[in-house]
C-alpha cells in the first residue's frame, strides 16, 4: 500500500535538491500548482499518469519515490 505522505515527502525533497519551485514543477508536468502541492502534502492522491510524469522529471524511479 502506498503512503501518499511519505511519497510526497520524497518528491519534495528531490525537488528542492533540483531547484524547482513547486510552481515550475507542476508547469512541467501539466497539473496545477494546487493541486502538486497536495501531492507532496500527501493530502490528495495522484493517477499513475501523474506518478510517471513526476518520475521523468525528477529522474527518480518509482519505487524510489512511492516507496
Amino acid at each position: 500500500m502506498i503512503d501518499y505522505k511519505q511519497a510526497g515527502q520524497r518528491i519534495r525533497e528531490r525537488r528542492k535538491s533540483l531547484g524547482l519551485t513547486q510552481e515550475m514543477l507542476s508547469e512541467k508536468i501539466q497539473i496545477t500548482p494546487s493541486f502538486y502541492s497536495q501531492i507532496e502534502s500527501g493530502t490528495r492522491k495522484a493517477g499513475i499518469k501523474t506518478f510517471v510524469a513526476l518520475s521523468q522529471v525528477l529522474s527518480m524511479s518509482l519505487d524510489d519515490m512511492l516507496g
